[in-house]
């Protein structure tokens, strides 16, 4: 008789075990039937479709369900950043941690410090993309790549003022030996005005070419 208990008991522990197993089946590890996986595609979706907004409200639901995720802070920083909602970009791009989505945060801040501006703050995480992968391209909006790196560079140090010409000289012909166009002429062959000009225009003409 109480062989047959254990037994019993025995059974239903398995029968236990199994239903907690196929429980969390299919929930991409949120233990809660939610697939994260699937969540994060759809709001993807919407940031691709240009629908930030929706995008916005699909990312917030995924934090909802699984409390951290850097994938979803990315697209939050992303999609409030194109909506020029530049203090929650940078909030939730500053909540990003781990490969390979830092590196699209640093990106995302480089062009968010810019605009508010803090052009200090720009080139600093324009250099963190450079130096984390010189051929960066932007998986989610592949038109984002290391030459916006290197134009939030040259815009930003040409806005500090004439002090810092020489580093965004430096920038601005990077990127025309890059897409194959005349470079800035050195300072010493133009009069200050001229050159200021001519760096102003190269940076213009490089705006268009590049922004996205």
């Amino acid at each position: 008789m109480f062989r047959d208990k254990k037994i019993s008991v025995l059974i239903l522990v398995l029968l236990a075990i199994i239903v907690l197993t196929f429980s969390g089946c299919g929930s991409n590890g949120t233990g809660s039937g939610y697939d994260l996986r699937e969540n994060l595609d759809i709001a993807w979706g919407h940031f691709a479709g240009a629908d930030y907004s929706d995008a916005i409200d699909k990312f917030n639901e995924v934090l909802d369900n699984v409390s951290e995720n850097a994938e979803a802070y990315l697209g939050l920083g992303w999609s409030h950043a194109f909506l020029g909602q530049l203090p929650d970009a940078v909030a939730n791009f500053g909540l990003v941690s781990g490969q390979p989505e830092i590196v699209d945060a640093y990106m995302g801040l480089a062009a968010v410090y810019r605009d508010l501006p803090n052009y200090q703050a720009a080139i600093s995480n324009a250099d963190d993309v450079i130096s984390a992968d010189s051929s960066y391209q932007f998986s989610r909006r592949t038109s984002i790549d290391y030459r916006d790196a290197h134009l939030i560079k040259a815009q930003s140090y040409y806005r500090l003022g004439s002090s810092n010409f020489p580093e965004a000289h430096i920038e601005v012909n990077y990127l025309c030996d890059d897409l194959g166009l005349d470079p800035v002429p050195d300072p010493s062959t133009l009069e200050p005005a001229e050159y200021e000009q001519a760096l102003v225009d190269k940076i213009a003409e490089l705006t268009a070419l590049i922004s996205d």
